[in-house]
């Protein structure tokens, strides 16, 4: 079984994650990174793009977490990142852009299809985990994207609408204490 946490960046759901393998026995942390493929790309995730720029990274980021998540087939997984995220980032930046072609209009639907897919065929419950606005994210050494509360905001109500529109029941986790998350969490994982 594949749990996904789905959430902007910096709001604990790898701390989340890690924390769930040690708390039920025979799940595992399946670690995901689009740091390292911007790293690969020799690109800054904080740095605009343009957009075939950006899809040409978000096609490399979803081949290489499908790899990572379907090596996980078969067995019990926590995942700090899900196809909806990739989907949430990639239509935050979409505004920025001037009018698009017909074919990156396309290619921009195509790449939304192929996250759903994804999805589908990977993941068997997703765990909605919002910010805490007041909170103070801690420094790492994490390349992270900018994130202001209107990006951060905007991303929310983007994950919010998909889950609507797909139908993706999921569950929401707006606790601050990482206890009461865990706790909760592995309710909701027992629940099968």
């Amino acid at each position: 079984m594949m749990i996904g946490l789905c959430g902007a960046s910096g709001v604990g759901k790898t701390t989340l994650a890690q924390a769930m393998t040690h708390e039920l026995e025979g799940f595992h942390y399946c670690e995901t990174s689009t740091s390292g493929v911007f790293k690969e790309l020799g690109l800054d995730p904080s740095v605009a793009m343009d957009f075939d720029q950006r899809m040409d990274v978000q096609d490399a980021i979803l081949n290489r977490l499908r790899s990572e998540w379907h090596s996980y087939l078969g067995d019990n997984a926590f995942t700090d990142r899900t196809p909806l995220d990739l989907i949430a980032y990639t239509l935050a930046d979409v505004d920025s852009y001037d009018a698009l072609t017909p074919d990156q209009e396309h290619r921009l639907e195509t790449y939304i299809g192929s996250c759903i897919g994804v999805y589908a065929n990977l993941f068997d419950k997703i765990v909605f985990v919002p910010a805490m606005y007041g909170i103070t994210v801690e420094p790492t050494d994490k390349v992270r994207p900018n994130m202001t509360f209107g990006y951060r905001f905007k991303y929310e109500m983007l994950v919010r609408g998909l889950l609507s529109q797909f139908g993706i029941a999921h569950m929401e986790i707006q606790d601050v204490d990482l206890g009461t998350r865990v706790a909760k969490l592995a309710a909701f994982a027992k629940d099968a």
